[in-house]
């Protein structure tokens, strides 16, 4: 069996659907499988991972306020980002460094947009379940809800009070550091950067927004030609060409014909929108949003009695959804002895692994070698 989580997911997923008869189950988590350019629905599977950011902040603070007011922000951040005046009211409100040279045109205002949509919206919703972050969501809606009622913030003003709470160091001659180049891939990471350029995996700041209500960015889009040129410009100009693996690209009928797989996801998480929500239509086993019965109930018993399979016919495919949960937070290391973890998250945990495990004993009559002692006896 494999397991990852996040991209590991994406991993263990390909691993079991490209050689099933070394791999007789996985467990993906959070595994972003159809947010790969080039996969079909990019635009609509795109669009959920922004929903699912807008309903984490909806979820952890118990309204459409935070969420709606948030909206309001990037509105008005994106429309100042379109004039010169509008860039210099940004960087003045943002305390950046050195703007004349970092916003001097709307490229660069829009690559700000991007950037502090990532941190303040995406980045807290990821980690918002992971320990030593816990509470990400909260405290960004607490801090705005502050800003604008004891402070009487904009929507807008709200924003730069959350960015520098988490980025302000402060030091009197602090300003906000912020590099126009790179939004679509991250220098600090550059290998994955390369695999994003070459072979279609993504980082969130590609995957383009409708603007639809539903969600708390404005529309925008993202291009394979604007993606070239930041690759070109991060490696160099004889960079191979984009061209996913045809696994990756039909991840989605390989699943459905291959099956052993048990998708773990937060439905507050972004990235579920490309492994759950994508799957919805093959879920074969059953939608989880598994309740709080001990895995010998008759639900979760009956549950997993429609995985058996003959020699004939795959494994089937399962869902373990976590409610309000963002990302990984499954199988982030800490969370195993986390003492604030929900005992219904163990619950989900554990019937994940009852899945895995029934998974593997259907595929044990066509893989009898990978069940034998491979070591001689040492009697």
């Amino acid at each position: 069996m494999v397991i990852g989580g996040s991209y590991g997911g994406m991993l263990a997923s390909y691993h079991r659907v490209v050689k099933p008869d070394i791999f007789a189950a996985a467990i993906a988590s959070s595994a972003p499988n159809n947010y790969v350019i080039g996969t079909p629905d990019w635009a609509q599977t795109s669009e959920r991972y922004h929903k699912h950011l807008a309903y984490s902040f909806q979820y952890h603070s118990g309204s459409h306020r935070c969420g709606s007011t948030i909206r309001q922000g990037f509105d008005q951040m994106l429309e100042l980002a379109r004039t010169a005046e509008g860039r210099q009211e940004l960087a003045n409100l943002f305390s950046v460094c050195k703007p004349d040279e970092v916003l001097e045109t709307y490229a660069d205002g829009f690559s700000f947009y991007m950037q502090q949509y990532d941190g303040i919206v995406a980045g807290a919703a990821q980690v918002n379940n992971q320990p030593k972050l816990l509470g990400q969501v909260s405290l960004t809606c607490n801090i705005i809800h502050d800003a604008i009622t004891n402070n009487a913030q904009t929507a807008l003003e709200a924003l730069s009070t959350v960015s520098a709470y988490f980025d302000n160091n402060g030091s009197a001659d602090w300003c906000y550091e912020f590099d126009p180049t790179y939004y679509l891939i991250d220098r600090d990471l550059a290998s994955y950067s390369y695999q994003c350029c070459t072979q279609g995996t993504v980082y969130s700041s590609e995957l383009a927004a409708m603007g639809s209500p539903a969600t708390v960015t404005a529309a925008y889009g993202v291009t394979e030609v604007e993606l070239r040129r930041q690759c070109e410009a991060m490696f160099d100009k004889d960079l191979p060409d984009l061209q996913p693996p045809k696994f990756a690209v039909g991840i989605k009928q390989l699943v459905e014909k291959y099956g052993g797989i048990v998708f773990t996801n937060g439905d507050a998480d972004g990235w579920s929108g490309g492994s759950y929500y994508s799957y919805k239509d093959i879920v074969r086993v059953s939608q989880h949003f598994v309740n709080n019965s001990s895995l010998s109930s008759p639900k979760h018993s009956q549950a997993a009695q429609h995985g058996s399979t003959t020699a004939s016919q795959p494994p089937l495919v399962a869902f373990v959804v976590y409610p309000g949960a963002g990302h990984c937070t499954d199988t982030h290391t800490f969370n195993w002895d986390n003492p604030m973890e929900p005992l219904a998250y163990k619950h989900r945990r554990a019937l994940a692994m009852d899945y895995a495990a029934r998974f593997m004993r259907q595929s044990r009559p066509q893989m009898p070698a990978l069940f034998e002692d491979p070591l001689p006896s040492r009697r």
